[in-house]
Parts: C-alpha cells; sequence; structure tokens
C-alpha cells in the first residue's frame, strides 16, 4: 500500500519556493473561496448556453474562465473584503478597553 504523497502533489510543493513571492498566486489563494462558490454556477450557465445555442464548446469554457477569474476577484474585493473589515470594526467596538 502506497503512503507517501501522490506525485502530483509532490511536483507541487516541491516548486513552492519558487512561487513564494507571486503576487499572481497570492490573488489566487484570496480568491479561492469565491472560485469555489463561482465556478459551478458560471459552468452550468455555459453548459446551458452552449446546449441552447450550439455555441463552440472551446469558446465557452474561455469565457468561463474569464468570468469565474473576474468575478472571483470582484466578489472577494468587494464582498469578502468589506465583510472582513465590517466584523473586524465591530468586534473592536464590542471588546473592553
Amino acid at each position: 500500500m502506497d503512503s507517501g504523497l501522490s506525485p502530483l502533489v509532490t511536483a507541487a510543493l516541491s516548486l513552492e519556493r519558487f512561487a513564494k513571492n507571486s503576487r499572481l498566486l497570492k490573488a489566487l489563494g484570496d480568491c479561492s473561496y469565491s472560485v469555489y462558490l463561482l465556478h459551478t454556477l458560471v459552468l452550468m450557465l455555459g453548459h446551458y448556453l452552449a446546449q441552447r445555442h450550439s455555441l463552440n464548446p472551446h469558446g465557452v469554457i474561455a469565457v468561463c474562465l474569464v468570468l469565474i477569474a473576474g468575478g472571483s476577484w470582484a466578489s472577494y474585493r468587494w464582498i469578502e473584503r468589506a465583510g472582513y473589515r465590517h466584523l473586524q470594526h465591530w468586534r473592536e467596538r464590542l471588546s473592553p478597553a
């Protein structure tokens, strides 16, 4: 029985030192929860539209990826970060001085 990490995980971990200071990867990590919430909705809509209007599936996937990336960034920026700041402010008001 294999008790080690999968080759894919091992490869990703070995590249960590090269990506440590990457702003792009940090932004992707920050937006990951929004990606998780948004990707299914966008892909389902893309699939529906592709089937309904006989669209090129490769083009639909490309548009979906752009919509997921942009929508996730916007969600992180205007919903997640704003909510976090609001909760921090609320916590500071309620905590004893």
